[in-house]
């Protein structure tokens, strides 16, 4: 763009890419001495005159690096800006809910009752968490703060129950029109002094045949089979001597006849 017209504000988007180098570049032609002023989320980053500050570096972008971008450029001794340049850095990666609820009742005496859900991804900006109780009256939810530690970022979903004037939550997590979890949660009835049934896992895994039952059975079988035919031989082996003495026994009774 060339002073003193304007740059177009349209925002160019920047698909990034975790790692890489990016350059945002503002430049203007001109003889007269600029001020370029950059910044991201309307806060202000950088402030100086002339180049290199006619360019923004980001090296080896990260999730921290996600946001629109801004270089303002004035001219020394002039009010206000001459042009103006707009910069939207995203990052796109697969959405999926890392962790959600495990219970799904919650006691009358609780006072209040927070089910959350843990989001791994970008962009999140279209993820809602959507509640409402068994009257069909919407439930306010937090749609938590992004945490950028993490690549890909993660945020945090929660509903909080008012659980002396609800007896039944229903609740889905959608990313714009796609649902990607959906979990109800009831009033127990305990109270007071009553005990309370504790909260079990949400959907557990279906019980499959424990190994070690089958181990313990295979185990107790052969183990029957090894005895038995310990025996078998023993008694082979105890009786066999003795018949072999009889047969001694007979043959020399024989002999003695026939002599």
């Amino acid at each position: 763009c060339r002073v003193p017209v304007p740059c177009n504000q349209q925002t160019k988007v920047i698909p990034a890419k975790i790692g890489r180098n990016y350059t945002l570049s503002c430049t203007v032609d001109g003889a007269q001495i600029f001020t370029y002023k950059w910044r991201k989320l309307n806060v202000e980053i950088v402030t100086a005159a002339n180049s290199p500050v006619s360019k923004y570096e980001i090296p080896e972008f990260s999730v921290r690096d996600i946001g629109v971008y801004s270089c303002e450029v004035s001219i020394i001794g002039n009010v206000g800006i001459m042009a103006r340049k707009i910069f939207a850095l995203q990052y796109h990666s697969r959405i999926y809910v890392l962790s959600e609820p495990n219970k799904s009742t919650f006691h009358a005496d609780d006072g209040n009752a927070e089910f959350s859900w843990l989001v791994e991804g970008w962009p999140q900006g279209d993820v809602k968490l959507k509640c409402s109780s068994e009257s069909g009256k919407v439930i306010p939810t937090s749609q938590g703060n992004l945490s950028l530690e993490y690549v890909p970022p993660r945020i945090k979903r929660s509903v909080i129950v008012d659980t002396r004037s609800t007896s039944e939550v229903n609740c889905k997590l959608m990313k714009g029109t796609t649902l990607l979890n959906s979990r109800s949660f009831k009033k127990d009835d305990c109270r007071g002094s009553q005990s309370c049934s504790t909260d079990t896992p949400h959907a557990p895994p279906s019980r499959r045949p424990f190994k070690d039952d089958k181990y313990k059975s295979s185990t107790v079988a052969l183990s029957i089979a090894l005895f038995v035919s310990l025996v078998f031989i023993i008694y082979l082996y105890i009786s066999k001597p003795f018949s072999s003495r009889e047969d001694e026994r007979t043959d020399s009774r024989y002999s003695a006849v026939e002599q």
